[in-house]
């Protein structure tokens, strides 16, 4: 039984970096990181600010891809800032 309790608080304490990591990881993301420069007339030219912005998330997130909770909502980061992109 004493395995089984160890292996479990290991097991919370790297969900806690874990979680750490994914809070600086978003702090990045609410600061200004990425200047866009696009025609909101021009549909191919907002979608190459939308494309430069996310290589920009991506960009910002790449120090923690190895972290399974940035991997798993950076897509969703890149998907909530689309819309922005397209308003202009």
């Amino acid at each position: 039984m004493g395995c089984r309790v160890k292996n479990a608080i290991t097991g919370l304490n790297h969900l806690g970096h874990e979680i750490d990591a994914l809070n600086t990881a978003l702090r990045l993301l609410d600061a200004e990181f990425v200047t866009l420069h696009f025609n909101p007339a021009d549909p191919a030219s907002i979608e190459r600010a939308a494309c430069e912005m996310e290589t920009a998330v991506a960009a910002k997130l790449a120090p923690y891809n190895h972290n399974r909770l940035v991997q798993a909502v950076a897509p969703q980061l890149k998907a909530s800032y689309r819309p922005a992109v397209a308003c202009g």
